[in-house]
C-alpha cells in the first residue's frame, strides 16, 4: 500500500525532530526479525532513552539532508535507526547484545552518525565498549578531586607527625615526673 504524501512528509518532519534531539543515530541492519523479537529490541533500546525505528531510506535521506546532517551510502534495503539523544554508549551497548543473543538471524551495527561524522561499522559498534555518561562524569570528577585528597593528606599528615612528636614527649615528661 501506497503512503500518501502528507504521511511521507509527517514521517520526514518526525525524522528531523528526532535528528535533531538526538546526539548520535546508530543504523542497524535486520533481516528476519520476528514482531516479538523487534518489540524486544524497541523496549531494550528505550530503556537506554533512545529510540528504535525502522525508517523509509529515501525519506531518511530527505530528513539527513534537510536537517544539513551528512547523508551515509547505508541507507540501501531495510535499515532501522536508534535515535539517541542522551547517552550513546548505552543504547549502542544494548543494541550489540540484543544482536549477539540472535543466532543465525541477520543483524548487524552497520554504521552510525555522531556529530557531524559518520561512522562506519567498526567505528559505531566500538560505541559500546565507552563507559556510559554517568561513570564518564564520576571519572572526570574523581580526577579533579585527587589533587585536593592528596593536598589534604599532606597537609593533616605533617598535624599527625606534631601531634605523634607532643605526645612522645609528653610520655617522656610522665615517665621522668614518676621515677623522680
Amino acid at each position: 500500500m501506497a503512503i500518501t504524501r502528507d504521511k511521507k512528509e509527517e514521517l520526514v518532519s518526525e525524522y528531523i525532530d528526532l535528528l535533531e534531539q538526538s546526539s548520535a543515530v546508530v543504523f542497524v541492519r535486520s533481516r528476519g526479525l520476528s514482531v516479538a523479537q523487534v518489540t524486544a529490541l524497541r523496549s531494550k533500546v528505550r530503556e537506554t532513552g533512545s529510540k528504535y525505528h525502522v525508517v523509509k531510506n529515501t525519506l531518511f535521506r530527505r530528513a539527513l539532508t534537510d536537517a544539513k546532517m551528512s547523508v551515509p551510502d547505508i541507507l540501501n534495503g531495510p535499515v532501522a535507526v536508534a535515535f539517541c539523544p542522551e547517552d550513546i554508549a548505552l543504547a549502542v551497548k544494548a543494541i550489540d547484545d540484543f544482536g549477539g543473543g540472535l543466532g543465525a538471524l541477520e543483524f548487524e551495527i552497520v554504521g552510525g552518525i555522531v556529530g557531524a561524522d559518520v561512522l562506519d561499522a567498526t567505528r559505531a559498534k566500538a560505541l559500546a565498549f565507552l563507559p556510559s555518561k554517568d561513570v564518564l562524569f564520576a571519572q572526570i570528577l574523581a580526577g579533579m578531586n585527587a589533587p585536593a585528597t592528596q593536598l589534604a593528606g599532606v597537609v593533616v599528615s605533617g598535624i599527625r607527625q606534631i601531634l605523634n612528636v607532643l605526645q612522645a614527649r609528653m610520655d617522656q615528661l610522665e615517665e621522668s615526673g614518676s621515677a623522680a
